[in-house]
């Protein structure tokens, strides 16, 4: 009678052994390649959300829909709670709650996206540069105009809608208002006005740190890179006082 040849230990530790070395190679890839699955749904949602801002736009006569979430006609409201998205004006053009939130976003935001404050926005009064753009006709560059940003706002929500001051004022030209999410490993994506999308990778560690924590208000970064590409696209092509 034939006998059935096994396994010894030793052939078995070096199969096991193999199949971790296999995973050990494998696992990278399959991060990287879930990352960026993640950042591309990311793209999709400001797309989609792009789509409905123009549909907005073109129902009522050019006028854009409010950037800031308070007061009438808003593209959302304020707050941290579905009902804010719901009760939006885009919510009819869109009405998936979960595009309004990027899948990378590690906070407990229900709204990852902010809107540029340039287009329609409000809430800072005071600020000479304000909302000069009320309708989509007078955007003068649709290809570098931006109008969805990733944020990350540090008191609880987002609550409003994402400022910065531009490259020309006569003495914060280089500091943030607002600032950005870096979900991205060490990027964000940006939405604009022509209906693109881009992956921004930052070049700047201080920019990169926003993403652990390392932010506040009014940040000050001489010579960042990725500060000057952010003010050349918040109002281009438009005067900023």
């Amino acid at each position: 009678m034939a006998h059935r040849k096994a396994f010894s230990i030793i052939e078995l530790m070096v199969v096991i052994s193999i199949i971790m070395i296999l995973i050990s190679i494998l696992l990278p890839s399959l991060r990287e390649t879930t990352k960026t699955s993640k950042r591309l749904k990311c793209m999709n949602n400001q797309h989609d959300l792009l789509g409905a801002w123009a549909a907005y736009s073109i129902d009522n006569k050019r006028l854009l829909v409010k950037a800031h979430p308070a007061g009438g006609d808003r593209w959302v409201r304020g707050g941290n709670s579905e009902a804010i998205i719901t009760g939006g004006a885009l919510y009819d053009y869109v009405n998936n709650i979960d595009l309004y939130r990027c899948p990378e976003d590690w906070t407990n935001h229900v709204r990852t996206y902010s809107m540029n404050n340039f287009l329609a926005g409000g809430g800072w009064p005071h600020q000479p540069w304000r909302s000069p753009i009320r309708y989509s006709t007078t955007i003068q560059r649709p290809g570098q105009q931006m109008v969805f940003v990733e944020e990350n706002d540090p008191r609880g929500w987002n609550l409003g809608s994402w400022v910065i001051y531009p490259d020309t004022h006569p003495s914060r030209s280089d500091r943030w208002i607002d600032y950005v999410g870096v979900f991205h490993d060490d990027g964000d994506n940006v939405g604009f006005s022509d209906g693109h999308v881009e992956y921004w990778e930052y070049e700047d560690s201080r920019t990169r740190k926003f993403g652990d924590g390392g932010w506040h208000f009014f940040s000050r970064h001489p010579d960042n890179a990725d500060l000057k590409r952010y003010q050349s696209v918040y109002n281009p092509g438009s005067p900023p006082y």
